[in-house]
């Protein structure tokens, strides 16, 4: 009786243990791909799935992502030359990620087209995009570094979520963050810079508008510094330029502006919007 019961035990354990390694293997993340090539990085954004840069690159036109993508840049720079580096997603040509990721990394965009100079421009609805440790910027005049933009067409909800140590910098002039589309953003532990203007909320137009979207500021600084003169550069860290819109700012960050120049640099303008809710527990200066 003992043998036997010993022999059962046996076989159960054997059982438990052949669950568990399963269990494991079928959570595990795939492998990332090592890419080190502009054309490498071409096909990861066509083929979608898990790489990771294992070379600085310079890639001179613009890469579409068409399928759910993550990129471990693994302390690499990729520079873009185009007006756009990555655009993410395409309505007209039916390509629509779901996730993408772009983590331990440096996006830096040095085309020299006005109201351009895109590091990551969404094209989509129904995205979640993810930086982590992603270092953003861009040098054009009036750049965009990171643009919600394209049309959504009731495609869900675009969910941003920029973490980690994550900064966003427009340059010397522009605006880190331009919403075009509804989105649901949270900036935690990280920091964006402008020049004009670091979130500037867009009313409708060829988008559908910034209305309804949700940002929250997590232990993050929001900030923009303005050393133009002329009637005409006066501006703001947040701009508001659509209705409906929340932003929540926890206890843990600052929004601030800075004048350098002839003109004011305000910490929020509203530009003739309704039902604007804003909750600050943090600091405004």
């Amino acid at each position: 009786m003992q043998k036997m019961m010993q022999r059962l035990f046996s076989v159960l354990f054997a059982l438990v243990f052949t669950i568990a390694l399963v269990t494991i293997a079928a959570g595990a993340e795939d492998p990332a791909t090592e890419v080190s090539t502009i054309d490498q990085l071409k096909e990861a954004a066509v083929t979608g799935g898990n790489f990771k840069l294992t070379a600085d690159l310079t890639v001179n036109e613009i890469i579409v992502i068409q399928k759910d993508l993550t990129i471990d840049g693994d302390g690499h720079t990729i520079t873009g030359t185009a007006n756009k580096t990555f655009e993410v997603g395409n309505n007209d040509k039916s390509y629509f990620p779901e996730n993408v990721t772009f983590k331990n990394i440096t996006l830096t965009n040095t085309s020299c087209v006005p109201a351009q100079g895109r590091s990551i421009d969404t094209r989509i609805g129904g995205l979640t995009l993810t930086l982590d440790n992603a270092h953003l910027s861009a040098t054009a005049t009036n750049a965009q570094p990171l643009t919600i933009g394209g049309n959504a067409v009731d495609r869900g909800e675009i969910t941003v979520n920029i973490q980690n140590g994550s900064t966003i910098d427009a340059g010397a002039s522009g605006y880190s963050i331009i919403i075009y589309n509804p989105v649901n953003m949270t900036i935690k532990d990280s920091t964006v810079k402008g020049l004009y203007s670091a979130l500037y909320f867009k009313g409708a137009n060829k988008s559908l508008g910034s209305a309804d979207s949700v940002v929250s500021v997590v232990n993050s600084t929001i900030s923009s510094v303005n050393s133009f003169s002329g009637a005409s550069n006066a501006f703001a860290t947040v701009v508001f330029e659509d209705k409906n819109i929340t932003l929540n700012v926890d206890k843990d960050s600052t929004i601030s502006a800075e004048s350098k120049g002839d003109q004011p640099q305000f910490v929020l303008v509203f530009k003739e919007v309704t039902d604007i809710t804003i909750n600050v527990e943090g600091k405004l200066s």
